[in-house]
């Protein structure tokens, strides 16, 4: 079906507005036309058609008005309909202002032809339909933004100063509008906090595209600290860098993953316990019965002549000589004493002078020194570096293994790092049980873990977990 369209031609002009409208009749088929002769008709017309109009064709100078004021009053009127400026002036620097102010095409009446009209009318149409489209989506993204419960901003990466934040983040963090479009990120950090910002920061100005996840520690205006779960796309407001910036307060949900781990702790503590003393008390204690009999019997048979069956006879000895070697090992990685006993540190010691075999070194670097941590953590923290260190032996094939233990600002960092032959990140399975219980095991604490890794350029692996109030 051919486009009916509705168009208002503005002009006082008698010769000029008919020759306008031969040029319309000329070029398109369905065509409904309005006149108005001055700016008092326009305004009657325009506040009280029921028409929609597509385009408006303006002559600058009419009756009762004219110039600027004329196209400022004209468009406050039109509301989102298209303005097409005809005059018989030749004013570049007036054209350029018009445009400026909001109109579609500024035509000079001379070089006006039907062709040149229509293709007018027809670019400026579409290229309106465009505008309210991007108008449309821009309010969608406001409402998505105002709207969100959870607190948003955005920022300039470069000045890192507040662009914009939404009513959520107002309430949560109580500063007004006002005071954030005064502040930059930083200053909703604690100082501890500063280096993990200003890293994070540097790795979005160096990359075109970065989608960035992670949990920080920030500070309400009344001095309150919570831990926030932080999600980050990086986009571009007037051609400048910023970041767009959704942040969880999920300080309630560590409590209550620190509550649970710790329970979690103790019963599985207590069953370890049970299982482990029933291997040491009960199997361990059967298999080495069994032993000290087979010895016994061993020194009182005479295997003269009989070299196969000595042979079968020494191989079961050894079997059960094994056998009470790995329940020996099992009961003790249950229930690591060490730990209990003697602290985290010396028992990360121990277990690492274990492993310097073979030529591998392996650096230990603490700040705990005789200084405990509850012991649900320090179990943690030793499994994690058992695991760590189990898989660096069985598949990185390194020489030099980096261990730092530390306390930081009211976290545990542990960093386990080795120059083996590492692997692509992206291609670990999520059923890979080693990676995935150490993943598990931390985020039961309300901690975070990250794994940085390159084929042939080894492996490393941090682990950030808060300390209990």
């Amino acid at each position: 079906m051919t486009q009916t369209y509705q168009i208002l031609v503005v002009e006082d002009n008698p010769g000029d507005r008919m020759l306008i409208t031969d040029y319309l009749e000329d070029e398109i088929a369905q065509l409904n036309l309005h006149l108005a002769v001055d700016f008092s008709s326009t305004r009657s017309f325009l506040h009280t058609t029921r028409e929609k109009i597509d385009v408006i064709l303006l002559d600058l100078s009419l009756p009762d008005m004219e110039g600027q004021s004329l196209l400022e009053e004209v468009m406050q009127l039109s509301g989102d309909i298209p303005i097409i400026v005809l005059t018989g002036y030749t004013n570049l620097d007036f054209a350029k202002k018009s445009l400026a102010l909001g109109a579609s095409d500024y035509l000079l009446k001379d070089d006006l032809s039907g062709t040149f009209l229509f293709k007018s009318i027809i670019y400026s149409i579409e290229r309106n339909e465009y505008l309210l489209q991007v108008k449309e989506s821009k309010r969608r993204y406001s409402d998505l933004f105002q709207l969100s419960p959870i607190p948003m901003w955005l920022y300039d990466v470069e000045s890192l100063r507040f662009l914009d934040v939404n009513e959520a983040a107002v309430h949560h963090y109580g500063y007004s509008k006002a005071e954030f479009a005064e502040m930059t990120i930083e200053d909703i950090r604690p100082a501890s906090e500063l280096p993990r910002l200003h890293e994070a920061v540097q790795i979005s100005k160096e990359m075109e595209s970065q989608y960035f996840e992670g949990e920080f520690i920030h500070c309400k205006k009344d001095g309150e600290m919570i831990m926030v779960e932080m999600r980050s796309n990086v986009t571009y407001v007037e051609g400048r860098k910023a970041e767009i910036v959704l942040a969880n307060d999920v300080t309630e949900k560590h409590k209550i993953q620190q509550r649970l781990h710790t329970n979690t702790y103790l019963v599985e503590t207590r069953e370890r316990k049970r299982i482990s003393s029933a291997i040491h008390d009960g199997l361990q204690q059967m298999l080495l019965a069994a032993y000290m009999r087979f010895e016994n019997i061993k020194t009182q048979i005479d295997f003269t002549g009989k070299s196969r069956i000595a042979e079968r006879f020494n191989e079961a000895v050894d079997l059960l000589s094994e056998g009470m070697s790995q329940a020996r090992s099992l009961a003790h990685e249950l229930v690591p004493i060490e730990v209990e006993e003697d602290g985290l540190s010396s028992a990360v010691d121990q277990l690492l002078s274990n492993h310097r075999i073979n030529d591998l070194q392996i650096d230990f670097e603490e700040n705990l020194e005789d200084m405990r941590l509850p012991i649900d953590l320090e179990v943690l923290l030793f499994r994690l570096v058992q695991e760590g260190m189990n898989n660096i032996v069985k598949h990185a094939a390194a020489s030099e293994v980096l261990i730092r233990l530390k306390k930081e600002h009211g976290f545990i960092e542990l960093c386990i790092r080795d120059n083996g032959r590492g692997f692509d990140v992206t291609k670990i399975s999520n059923s890979s049980f080693g990676i995935s219980s150490m993943k598990s095991r931390v985020k039961d604490a309300a901690g975070t873990l990250q794994i940085n890794a390159q084929i042939n350029n080894g492996t490393q692996i941090n682990v950030r977990i808060p300390l209990k109030e």
